[in-house]
């Protein structure tokens, strides 16, 4: 109830039933406003000027109690205006109820709120109105508009495309780049369905809908979608928004507009396999040019062993080999990084490639639980690195063993041997390019294989116990399960 309200209702208790006819209950009505515990300030109706403040009044306008009579009151607005309209009101209909004005407070302007009744105050014509400090309350809604401005001015200048839909696919708020890309305005766009202004579909969304799926169980879910309604190709999020009792109400759908990143890498490939098919045609005439040479030099060897330039045909023929093992080399590792990385199967990869250690009477030993790994595609050229590199210089070992164990960065892969081991002063030589016995390029490739998608490989076994190799992967790179 108003402070007004609060006065008229005592006063009708007194016996005064006309609210808006104050008879002078001199003593009783003023020691009920006196005491009022809200300021009310009393003006008479044919001077304007004020006949009464309580104390809360005098407290709210710095008032002492001899600067009351006679003060005019439109000084305590701070806009003339203001108390005109209030006034009409009263004129309209008998009160202005919780209008709010600028008052004056000295040279201080504050924002309050007034209730302004027609009534009778000593016999005279009066203006009773009760006033309440809202200052603090207009400042808290001076800062909410503010925060709401600076969210709505920083939501349309994200470049990505931000709809709020609920759970029956309505969009519920768009932001500008959205809006533009849809065709709409922010203020159209509401209450539409989504897939009807993105897909085209009347009855309900696609199937690759990650709204759909948050819907179903609440999560968030991304998917690449190529939409010529909007115009290319986007990475859409959607994340699910929850109510105060843990409801789900929709979700925030976000999308990314890839469109000439997708360009750019299709350009890409096109120009890897352009360069690709050069090398392999290179490579094919490089390699049947060098095996014509070979087959020249060995020719030359046998027809005249004893020359004297036997030592220098046999440098000469070992060079050329080794350019044909580059070559070799180089066609299997073509594909480096072109293709995109995938999850492979660790185990699938150790079985595929264990002939080359069986060969030499060594045991593969692989864990029971299966484990994929996000990589290259050329991790297969990885395993078999590490399963030659044992069957090469693990001389006299009998078994490979291969384990995982996850902790709290990802999961540690172990791969090796009983074999003799790694020098300490080779544990970091091997995986530069070109230390080793045949290519010198096989660990050193390795490491640049794992290393696209964060993947490290270290040497750490005791020289004299075997070769191990350590490999760390990333907790977003790993899948476990079982076989």
């Amino acid at each position: 109830m108003s402070g007004p309200d609060k006065v008229a209702s005592a006063i009708e208790g007194s016996g005064v039933s006309d609210r808006c006819q104050y008879d002078e209950v001199e003593d009783g009505f003023h020691n009920l406003i006196e005491h009022a515990p809200f300021p009310i300030v009393v003006t008479n109706v044919a001077t304007s000027r004020l006949m009464f403040m309580n104390r809360r009044a005098q407290e709210l306008f710095c008032k002492s109690e001899d600067q009351v009579a006679g003060f005019p009151a439109v000084d305590l607005y701070a806009d003339p205006a203001e108390r005109e309209r209030v006034l009409e009101l009263v004129k309209e209909n008998g009160r202005a109820t919780e209008f709010e004005v600028r008052l004056r407070r000295g040279n201080e302007v504050f924002w309050g709120q007034v209730t302004m009744d027609l009534g009778t105050f000593r016999g005279e014509r009066a203006l009773i109105s009760a006033f309440n400090d809202i200052t603090k309350r207009k400042e808290m809604e001076e800062e909410l508009r503010r925060s709401r401005d600076e969210w709505e001015m920083t939501f349309d200048a994200l470049p990505d495309r931000i709809a709020i839909i609920d759970r029956d696919y309505h969009i519920a708020r768009t932001n500008k780049a959205m809006a533009d890309t849809i065709g709409m305005t922010k203020e159209t766009s509401i209450g539409l369905t989504c897939h009807s202004v993105v897909h085209g579909l009347d009855d309900c969304a696609p199937p690759i809908c990650p709204h759909r799926k948050t819907l179903s169980d609440h999560l968030t879910h991304i998917e690449e979608i190529e939409e010529p309604r909007m115009g290319g190709t986007f990475i859409v999020s959607t994340s699910p928004i929850f109510g105060k009792e843990g409801e789900l109400y929709g979700s925030v759908h976000v999308a990314r507009d890839i469109t000439d990143r997708k360009r750019m890498e299709q350009a890409l490939r096109a120009a890897n396999t352009k360069l690709n098919l050069l090398a392999s045609i290179n490579r094919h005439d490089l390699s049947n040019s060098l095996s014509v040479a070979i087959g020249f030099l060995h020719l030359a060897m046998t027809k005249s062993p004893d020359c004297g330039h036997s030592l220098e045909l046999m440098k000469a023929d070992a060079s050329m080999k080794r350019m044909d093992s580059l070559l070799q080399f180089s066609r299997a590792y073509q594909e480096f990084g072109v293709k995109a990385p995938g999850w492979h199967d660790l185990g699938a990869l150790f079985n595929k490639h264990a002939s080359l250690i069986e060969t030499k009477g060594i045991r593969l030993e692989l864990p029971s639980d299966a484990l994929e790994i996000y990589a290259d595609p050329l991790l297969d050229r990885v395993v078999y690195n590490l399963l030659d590199n044992a069957a090469r210089y693990a001389t006299g070992a009998h078994v490979v063993g291969v384990s995982w164990k996850e902790d709290a960065e990802g999961v540690r892969i172990v791969v090796e041997d009983d074999g003799p081991g790694v020098a300490v002063n080779e544990k970091r030589m091997i995986f530069e390019k070109g230390f080793g016995k045949n290519t010198g390029m096989g660990l050193f490739l390795a490491r640049e294989i794992l290393s696209i998608t964060g993947i490290s490989i270290t040497e750490n076994g005791a020289p004299g116990k075997g070769a191990r190799f350590e490999l760390r992967v990333p907790q977003n790179g790993v899948r476990m399960k079982n076989r």
